[in-house]
């Protein structure tokens, strides 16, 4: 089992933040380097929701999750449970949670994860961080622009 953490201050609301968030369309574009979603269920998005992800990245090629949002309190956090949808993805829970900060909003992602091998928890740690790390580089960039 893997976790991994990393957080970054953004100088707008946490209300812009988590809209953009949970406008998968708009976050396709932030993560489109990694993966794609989208959202297999209709309405607004909340507790029960659904998303199907596929890896985009020459790492994660062929990888496909399908996700339910498990824990959603608007403006604050979401938390999403990610079961691999086939044999080449591994299960994986994503928690994002929303600060407000003195300039804006402190976000914060956090990735439970499970792997077979010592190696693959190691090698997966490094890419998982630098993925959510970009994410939130360019979430920030673009929020703030």
């Amino acid at each position: 089992m893997g976790k991994v953490t990393v957080s970054i201050e953004i100088e707008v609301s946490p209300e812009k933040v988590f809209d953009f968030v949970t406008d998968m369309e708009k976050m396709n574009d932030v993560t489109k380097k990694w993966a794609e979603g989208k959202m297999t269920s209709s309405g607004p998005v909340g507790v029960g929701s659904t998303a199907n992800f596929v890896g985009t990245h020459k790492r994660n090629k062929g990888e496909e999750w399908n996700a339910e949002v498990t824990e959603f309190e608007k403006n604050k956090k979401l938390t999403m449970l990610l079961k691999g949808a086939n044999k080449h993805s591994n299960d994986q829970t994503n928690y994002y949670v929303f600060e407000p900060t003195s300039k804006g909003t402190e976000m914060t992602i956090t990735m439970d994860y499970k792997m077979n091998k010592l190696l693959d928890v190691l090698v997966a740690h490094r890419m998982i961080e630098k993925a959510n790390m970009e994410t939130l580089e360019k979430l920030k960039k673009i929020l703030e622009t």
